[in-house]
C-alpha cells in the first residue's frame, strides 16, 4: 500500500526547514564571533592608543616638571644677582620685603629649610609648601624651592628645587654661589706635574722654579715631549705671570712647547702625570687643563677644558674630549648630568687661606713652626673631642685653650679639645726659629704595623745644626728639604676626628697616617695648605755637613730605601665607606684636601710596596683641589702602578651640604650654579606636587584624571 502523498511532502518540507534553521544558526554564530573579534581589535587599538597617549603625557609632564624645577633655580639666581644680600636681608629684616620670607615659592616645613632662615621667616613643621608658576604660562608647570644649607658670607647655598606638571614631580638639587674645590671629588688648575715636587724634578738646591718660553730657547728641540703645553712668560720674563693651559694658543695660533726653567739644574721638560689602570675616581671631576689617563676609571660627572677653551662636555666625542692626546679611560657616567664648567683659567682660581689664621686665633688654635696633630678618637669629661698636639714653636693662643708652649715641645705633647662650626687650627711660620732641619724624635713617636716604634721624624738626626756635626747621620729624605725646616709652618696630621675641624698650614700639610671620620655625615675635616698636601712615605737618606756660601749646611746622598715604620694605621671601624687598606697596605684619608699653590702628592712616590709586594693603596673619601697635578705612584709603559700608591678616590656626599670650617673657595664669588643633579623628590614634596595638578577644564579634566591614575599606578615618576 503506498503512503499518502500529502504526508510525504510534509516530511520533506519539514526536513528542509530544519536544515535551513541549522544554517541560519551557524551564520549567527559566525556573525557574533566576527563581531566579537572586531570588538577585541577595536578595544585593543583604543587601549593601545589610550596607553600611548598616557605614556606620552607622562613623558611630557616629566620633562615639563624637570624644566620647572630648573626654572625655579634660575628664578632664585635672578633674585640673588639682583640683590647679592638677598639671604642676608632675610636674616636681618624678615619683614622688610627684600628677602625670602615674601617669596611665594619658598615657604615649606622647617625641616626642609636652613635653620636660621626658617626661624627668621617663622616657618614650622606645619608650614605648607609654596608654589610659583613658571613665567611662560600655567601649562609650563610650577616650582617650589628649599634652601637646605646657607653660608651667607660664602656666598654659598644648597638649593632643592621641585617642579610639578600634571601632578608629577621632578627635583633638582644644586649648589649655588661661589665654587669651592670641595664641590668636586677632583679639581685641578693645571695637569702638569707639580714643579715643586723634588721626586719628579730632582735638584741639588731649593731654588724656586720659574717658567720660560721654550720657543725662544735653543734647547726647545730636545724637549718635544712637552707637546702642546707652554708658558706665556717669554724670554725669562716675569715668573709670576699667568701660566696658560694646554688648550690655549699664542697670538699666532701656535702652541709651542712648555718647559720648566730651574737655574740650579738648567732646563727640565715638563711632565704630565696620568691616572693609571686600576685608579678609580667616583664623583665629579673637573680640570681647567686636559687630563692624562692610561686606563683610569671615572664614575661621575667629568669636565675639563678643550683646545678651543670651551667646555669639553660640548664636544661630539665627549668625554674623550676631556683627555690629553693619547689617553685612554673608562667612563661610567651613564645618566650623570654634566655640571656647569668652572672656567677660571684666565685668573688665579685660588683665594689662598681665606683668613684661616684670624679664625684660628678667634676660636681655634694657632701654632708655630713644625706641628704634629693626632686626633685621638675619644673625648674629655665634658664630651669635647681631643687631639694631641706637638709644636716646636709653641702657640700665641691662650694656653688654657691650646696648651702651654713648653708642654707642646715635650715628648708627650698636649691633649687639646677641639671642634665646632668655625673651628680652625692654623700652623704659621716661626721666623724666630733657626733654619735647620727638625731633629729626629722632636714630634713624638710612630708605631709600625708589627708594633715596633720609631721617633718622628725618623733617623739619627738628633742635632740639626750642621756646625755641630761630627759625621754622617741618616734622616728622612723629605725632612732634609729646606721647605721642611723648623721655621716653616708645616702641619703633620693623622687620627680619628669626631667633630668638624679644618687644619690650615702656611707651608705644607703632611698626612702621617689614616685620617678618619667615623661619623662622616657631620665630622668633616678640611686640610688647606699654602703649599702642598703630602702623603707620608718616608725614605732614608744620608746627610753630611758641608760648607755652602761660607756657612755650614747639610747635603744628602742618594736615598737608601724605605724606613720600616711608614704611614700610621688607626684600627677603627668606619661604616659606609667600604673596605679600606689594612695596616701596612696603605692608608685612608677622609678629608677635603686643598693645596693652594702646589699639589696633593705622595712623598718619594717611586718607593714603597705593600706587605705582599704590590703597590700601596691610597683611599681618599672626600675631595681634592690642587694647583698642579700631584704624583702618587710610578707607572710602567702599560699604565700599571709599580711603585708608590694606587688610587681610589670617592666623593663624600656630605660635602654637598657641609663644608669644613672656613674652608676656602675659588676666586669666583658671584652667584651661579656650581653643580646640579636630579635627585629623588622627598615624599612630602611629592604629595604636595600632586595636589598642584591643574583643576578641570577642557584640557584640565584629562590631566586631573591622568594625575589620579599616575598616583595610583605609577608613583615612580614622582622622584
Amino acid at each position: 500500500m503506498r503512503p499518502m502523498r500529502g504526508t510525504t511532502g510534509t516530511a520533506r518540507r519539514a526536513g528542509r526547514c530544519a536544515r535551513r534553521g541549522r544554517e541560519r544558526g551557524s551564520a549567527l554564530v559566525i556573525v557574533v564571533t566576527a563581531f566579537a573579534v572586531l570588538l577585541v581589535v577595536v578595544c585593543g587599538t583604543l587601549s593601545f592608543a589610550v596607553a600611548g597617549a598616557r605614556s606620552a603625557r607622562q613623558q611630557q609632564d616629566q620633562l615639563t616638571a624637570e624644566a620647572a624645577a630648573r626654572s625655579g633655580l634660575q628664578d632664585l639666581l635672578t633674585k640673588l644677582r639682583a640683590n647679592p644680600r638677598y639671604f642676608s636681608d632675610t636674616l636681618a629684616d624678615p619683614d622688610g620685603g627684600k628677602g625670602l620670607c615674601q617669596n611665594p615659592a619658598a615657604p615649606g616645613p622647617e625641616q626642609d629649610t636652613d635653620r636660621d632662615l626658617a626661624k627668621a621667616c617663622g616657618w614650622d613643621a606645619g608650614t605648607a609648601y609654596g608654589w610659583a608658576p613658571v613665567a611662560s604660562g600655567p601649562d609650563a608647570g610650577r616650582f617650589h624651592y628649599d634652601v637646605l644649607r646657607l653660608d651667607a658670607d660664602g656666598p654659598s647655598a644648597v638649593i632643592r628645587s621641585t617642579g610639578t606638571a600634571g601632578g608629577l614631580a621632578r627635583t633638582v638639587v644644586a649648589r649655588v654661589g661661589g665654587a669651592s674645590t670641595s664641590d668636586f671629588l677632583y679639581w685641578s688648575d693645571y695637569e702638569l706635574a707639580d714643579p715643586s715636587d723634588r721626586t719628579t724634578y730632582p735638584r741639588s738646591t731649593d731654588l724656586s722654579m720659574t717658567f720660560k718660553d721654550a720657543a725662544t730657547d735653543p734647547m726647545k728641540a730636545a724637549l718635544a715631549a712637552c707637546g702642546t703645553v707652554w708658558s706665556a712668560v717669554s724670554g725669562g720674563g716675569d715668573p709670576d705671570a699667568a701660566l696658560p693651559h694646554a688648550w690655549q694658543r699664542d697670538a699666532t695660533g701656535h702652541t709651542p712647547d712648555r718647559m720648566y726653567v730651574d737655574p740650579a739644574i738648567g732646563y727640565t721638560a715638563c711632565r704630565q702625570p696620568v691616572f693609571a689602570s686600576g685608579d678609580v675616581l667616583e664623583g665629579r671631576v673637573h680640570s681647567n687643563d686636559l687630563i692624562g689617563s692610561k686606563g683610569g676609571t671615572f664614575r661621575g660627572q667629568f669636565t675639563a677644558a678643550n683646545y678651543e677653551g670651551q667646555g669639553c662636555d660640548q664636544a661630539a666625542n665627549y668625554p674623550l674630549s676631556c683627555l690629553a692626546p693619547g689617553s685612554r679611560a673608562t667612563f661610567e657616567t651613564a645618566g650623570a648630568p654634566k655640571p656647569a664648567r668652572v672656567d677660571l683659567s684666565g685668573s688665579d682660581p685660588f683665594k689662598g687661606l681665606d683668613g684661616a689664621q684670624a679664625a684660628a686665633q678667634s676660636s681655634g688654635c694657632v701654632y708655630k713652626g713644625a706641628t704634629r696633630i693626632a686626633f685621638q678618637g675619644r673625648r674629655d669629661g665634658s664630651g669635647r673631642p681631643l687631639m694631641r698636639v706637638w709644636s716646636l714653636g709653641g702657640t700665641d693662643s691662650p694656653a688654657a685653650r691650646c696648651g702651654a708652649t713648653a708642654d707642646l715641645a715635650s715628648a708627650q705633647g698636649v691633649l687639646v679639645p677641639y671642634g665646632g662650626a668655625d673651628y680652625v687650627v692654623y700652623v704659621a711660620d716661626d721666623p724666630s726659629a733657626k733654619s735647620v732641619p727638625v731633629p729626629s724624635g722632636a714630634l713624638g713617636t710612630l708605631t709600625g704595623p708589627g708594633g715596633q716604634t720609631a721617633p718622628f721624624p725618623q733617623g739619627t738626626f738628633t742635632d740639626p745644626d750642621p756646625a755641630h756635626a761630627t759625621g754622617l747621620v741618616d734622616a728622612e729624605a723629605a725632612m732634609l728639604l729646606p721647605g721642611k725646616y723648623r721655621p716653616h709652618g708645616n702641619a703633620f696630621v693623622e687620627g680619628v676626628a669626631q667633630a668638624p675641624v679644618t687644619v690650615a698650614s702656611a707651608a705644607d700639610t703632611v698626612i702621617l697616617g689614616d685620617l678618619l671620620t667615623p661619623d662622616s655625615a657631620s665630622a668633616v675635616v678640611g686640610l688647606s695648605a699654602g703649599g702642598a698636601v703630602e702623603v707620608y712615605n718616608p725614605v732614608k737618606a744620608v746627610a753630611a755637613p758641608i760648607t755652602m756660601d761660607g756657612a755650614p749646611a747639610w747635603t744628602k746622598a742618594v736615598p737608601e730605601g724605605a724606613y720600616p715604620v711608614g704611614a700610621q694605621h688607626w684600627d677603627v671601624q668606619v661604616p659606609g665607606i667600604g673596605t679600606r687598606p689594612a695596616a701596612g697596605d696603605g692608608l685612608t684619608v677622609m678629608a677635603a684636601v686643598r693645596a693652594s699653590a702646589e699639589s696633593f702628592r705622595v712623598q718619594n712616590w717611586n718607593e714603597g710596596r705593600a706587605k705582599d709586594g704590590s703597590p700601596l693603596s691610597l683611599y681618599l673619601y672626600g675631595s681634592i683641589g690642587q694647583r698642579f697635578r700631584g704624583v702618587t705612584g710610578a707607572e710602567d709603559g702599560a699604565g700599571h702602578t709599580v711603585g708608590g700608591y694606587a688610587k681610589r678616590y670617592v666623593y663624600n656626599p656630605t660635602l654637598d651640604y657641609l663644608r669644613p670650617p672656613r674652608f676656602p673657595g675659588l676666586t669666583s664669588s658671584s652667584w651661579g650654579i656650581v653643580w646640579s643633579e636630579v635627585r629623588d623628590t622627598p615624599a612630602a614634596a611629592g604629595r604636595a606636587a600632586k595636589a598642584q595638578a591643574l583643576p578641570a577644564s577642557d584640557a584640565g579634566t584629562g590631566r586631573a584624571v591622568l594625575a589620579a591614575a599616575v598616583e595610583r599606578k605609577e608613583p615612580q615618576w614622582a622622584r
